[in-house]
């Protein structure tokens, strides 16, 4: 069985406990258990994101048809000619 937890996380949580013992002792415990209770929720999200692609599109991105597939464009020509069929079969009747 894969584990769940994303192994950036763990590291950079090491790191912050490491960190906090040697500058707050006294604090080292609270934040390592408010790491360990927060590992799991990150790693689920890094991992959402990760499979997303971790790419981010803006608006102008997405809208830009410049950039598609000629199959893509033909796709939605053939999709648009059936709609317009459609809508006059539906006048007629």
């Amino acid at each position: 069985m894969r584990c769940c937890f994303n192994p950036k996380f763990l590291i950079v949580a090491t790191a912050l406990v490491a960190g906090t013992w040697l500058l707050f002792p006294q604090a080292a415990l609270p934040v390592a258990a408010v790491l360990i209770g927060l590992s799991c929720p990150v790693s689920m999200f890094l991992a959402a994101r990760r499979s997303q692609g971790g790419s981010c599109t803006t608006p102008n991105d997405a809208d830009d048809s410049s950039e598609h597939e000629p199959k893509l464009d033909e796709r939605i020509r053939t999709l648009r000619n059936e709609i317009e069929r459609l809508r006059e079969h539906r006048e007629k009747t």
